[in-house]
């Protein structure tokens, strides 16, 4: 550790204490107040918990509000903060998580057909029916995170007549005829967490927090083919708002609008939509899209119906990083009407506190 970032965290906390009342911005985007290192002990506990860690520096230091003499103020979150401290959440050092077991992408609509292992955390939910429990049905995505926890919309749980029943991993081509190399497991579920701001009743027109985890009944064993992806803990991937990159989409969802689904996993990468356009587009359709959600898409390249809940995915040191779930869009593919993804970058505390 570089000593002159030792130095300027040792004058953080002997620092006489003074107290302070304006508002701000965490880095992570909570809210919070600035206030001396020293009444801040989401920050004591940080530097407790974190001895050595150049990224909880740098954290730090993008933290200060400003400084009176050589003593710090930062911006001190209201709520204990998680940053990487926290199990949950992997840290990069995780070799297992965001690693693709073969580096053939393409660059879910006009999307290119994936290969085993491409998205090794890819998940298909599995729904039955109270009329025919022995039916199975292949409906929403979502995104292994952990060995018993997978992400996906809210509105897939809620999703009447069918019945989340299980989760699908390892699989590339969902017709069991098709010799794809795949040896996927379908790994029963034991039960699901809707984020409490969702509600359907008024989702058509207030489409929030349409996040949901799913926990399996049992946890799985990672392979080449099933392993987690990353989750965007760091304050650098939490605080960016992706517009003008091009992340990366995969599912099985319909091939165009009303159309066949696909039993191939597809993949596209996709153009984030700068956020403002976005909300004067949809505000058309008199639907209100915040920041909790990002747009992503262009023409003839799109997810669709049956992507819902799959991962938007960002590539970044060789890793990737959920940092979307797919939500809702008008049609699929439209020119001028971006796919609406969950922000999952807003919620990564919020994940961590309900799979702890």
């Amino acid at each position: 550790m570089n000593t002159n970032n030792l130095l300027w965290m040792l004058v953080f906390v002997t620092a006489p204490s003074s107290v302070y009342s304006y508002l701000c911005k965490t880095v992570s985007g909570e809210s919070g107040s600035c206030t001396s290192i020293r009444s801040c002990q989401p920050f004591l506990d940080l530097l407790t918990q974190n001895k050595g860690d150049p990224e909880v520096v740098k954290y730090m230091r993008e933290s200060v509000c400003w400084t009176e003499g050589k003593n710090p103020v930062v911006c001190c979150p209201e709520k204990p903060t998680r940053f990487l401290s926290s199990p949950e959440i992997q840290k990069d050092e995780n070799e297992e998580c965001g690693v693709p077991s073969t580096n053939s992408h393409n660059r879910i609509v006009n999307g290119a057909p994936s290969v085993l292992g491409a998205w090794p955390w890819i998940a298909a939910l599995v729904y039955t029916t109270k009329a025919d429990p022995s039916v199975r049905h292949f409906g929403c995505g979502g995104t292994l995170i952990s060995n018993q926890h997978v992400i996906t919309a809210a509105h897939c749980i809620q999703h009447p007549p069918l019945i989340l029943e299980a989760v699908r991993l390892g699989d590339l081509n969902l017709d069991p005829n098709v010799e794809d190399g795949a040896d996927p497991v379908d790994v029963p579920v034991s039960n699901s967490i809707i984020h409490p701001g969702y509600k359907p009743e008024t989702f058509s027109v207030h489409p929030h927090h349409d996040i949901a985890i799913v926990r399996l009944e049992t946890p799985v064993t990672f392979n080449k083919f099933i392993r987690p992806i990353c989750l965007p803990a760091k304050p650098e991937l939490r605080t960016r708002n992706y517009e003008k990159k091009f992340p990366l989409v995969a599912g099985w969802g319909d091939t165009s609008h009303k159309g066949p689904k696909s039993k191939a996993l597809l993949e596209v990468q996709l153009p984030v939509v700068e956020h403002g356009t976005c909300i004067d587009t949809y505000r058309k359709m008199r639907v209100n899209v915040t920041q909790d959600q990002l747009c992503a898409g262009g023409k003839d390249k799109d997810s669709c119906t049956g992507d819902s809940g799959g991962p938007l995915m960002f590539p970044q040191s060789g890793k990737f990083y959920l940092i979307g779930i797919v939500s809702f869009g008008i049609g699929c593919a439209e020119p001028g009407w971006p796919g609406v993804y969950t922000r999952v970058t807003n919620y990564v505390d919020w994940i961590a506190d309900k799979i702890r």
